[in-house]
């Protein structure tokens, strides 16, 4: 008999199969390289992209939510400055690895003691998203740090 048909490039799984697929997956280092949940992002963002009109592009592109989630991107910058805010807030002052001129401030809520950057860290890993914040009256570009993946 001729070989079955491949299937088509999007195919549903029932919740066994997907189920034992993932189970397989746990603890490889395709899925997870050190326990902590897996983050899907739109990858790197370039340099050039950081800016409030990109901000406002992407949050008139909702209404995010469920299965439609807004723009999450990651990167490596150069940590310029950190301060703490009321609480767990991490206040920063990035610069991307790859233009050093361009300067983005960043805020990270509520921060475990054990993610916080040392006094010492130059560099940092993060996933973000690009926003526009509203402060007195004035919108600024910020980047929403949503988890720090390494400090260096």
């Amino acid at each position: 008999p001729p070989p079955p048909p491949p299937p088509p490039p999007f195919f549903f799984f029932t919740h066994n199969r997907a189920s034992a697929i993932l189970s397989g997956l746990v603890g490889s280092e395709m899925c997870i390289r050190d326990r902590r949940a897996v983050v899907l992002s739109d990858g790197h963002a370039e340099p050039e992209w950081l800016t409030l009109e990109t901000a406002n592009v992407i949050e008139s592109a909702g209404p995010w939510g469920r299965a439609f989630e807004e723009a999450l991107f990651d990167g490596r910058f150069n940590l310029i400055e950190q301060r703490r805010l009321s609480g767990n807030h991490l206040k920063m002052v990035l610069s991307p690895k790859q233009d050093a001129q361009r300067v983005v401030d960043a805020i990270a809520f509520n921060v475990s003691e054990e993610d916080w950057p040392s006094e010492k860290v130059t560099e940092i890993e993060i996933v973000y998203r690009i926003d526009a914040n509203e402060f007195r009256g004035t919108e600024t570009l910020q980047l929403k740090v949503e988890q720090i993946l390494a400090a260096f």
